[in-house]
């Protein structure tokens, strides 16, 4: 590897952050794809793939504690190291990196309580994906809802769920969002968790997650964050750069 001001450039198959190893600084991802790794040299299992805007080795930054797991350049890349001093810094200028780290933390929790809740009920077997989604209560005047991305021409039916995520794939905690971005989005300009549309009878509503990059807009117009706004048939819906228009029916 080598560094300046921060800056490191990582070859293809080089080892960033090693397992069990103190952990002084974490790495934002600049460009490149970074595979995060558990266990023994030659028996790790991937816990996922971080790309451009993920940070990672942020836990032992916080804690102190040694690296939990090891991370590995799947590509040649470009890191952006940050230390304690810069670290404290950062979560005082940009308050929005917490909030992503909290959401980091707390997506991981729950899916440890996940598995653990199907260890004990199932004896270790792996989830029922063939379970149905929960409805929204039927009602005479209950639609269905799409989604036509504007530059791929991709219809994507909005689940039958009082509350529909939008966002990308996170492959570090194994989350994908209820509405994938991950394909649509090729210049990843969209969040992990980007919005939420809440679906009320035949009236559905869009808000911004906290902590939300590059904006969600309506027919132009930027929301604020948290801020629930009516959409409605033919309305143009923006995530990122990711544009679309809402059909009912």
């Amino acid at each position: 590897m080598t560094s300046k001001s921060g800056h490191l450039e990582v070859k293809k198959g080089d080892t960033i952050v090693r397992e069990g190893d103190p952990g002084r600084e974490m790495f934002v991802i600049e460009e490149g794809d970074v595979e995060i790794l558990k266990g023994d040299p030659g028996s790790e299992r991937r816990l996922g793939v971080l790309s451009q805007g993920d940070f990672f080795g942020e836990m032992s930054i916080i804690d102190d504690l040694p690296r939990a797991a090891t991370a590995r350049a799947l590509t040649d890349c470009q890191l952006l190291a940050i230390d304690h001093s810069t670290f404290d810094l950062m979560l005082r200028q940009y308050p929005e990196v917490a909030i992503r780290m909290l959401r980091r933390m707390s997506a991981r929790m729950r899916e440890a309580e996940r598995r653990a809740d199907m260890a004990g009920a199932a004896g270790d077997m792996p989830p029922d994906e063939s379970a149905p989604p929960v409805a929204v209560p039927a009602g005479d005047d209950a639609r269905s809802w799409k989604l036509y991305a504007f530059e791929s021409g991709v219809i994507v039916v909005l689940p039958d769920r009082p509350a529909i995520r939008v966002g990308r794939y996170d492959s570090v905690v194994d989350a994908r969002p209820d509405v994938d971005l991950t394909d649509l989005d090729t210049r990843r300009t969209t969040s992990r968790r980007h919005a939420l549309l809440v679906r009320e009878g035949n009236r559905i509503f869009v808000s911004e997650e906290i902590g939300t990059a590059n904006g969600t807009f309506v027919n132009g117009t930027r929301i604020g964050t948290g801020v629930r706004v009516e959409v409605k048939d033919g309305d143009w819906l923006q995530f990122g750069d990711v544009k679309a228009v809402l059909k009912a029916g």
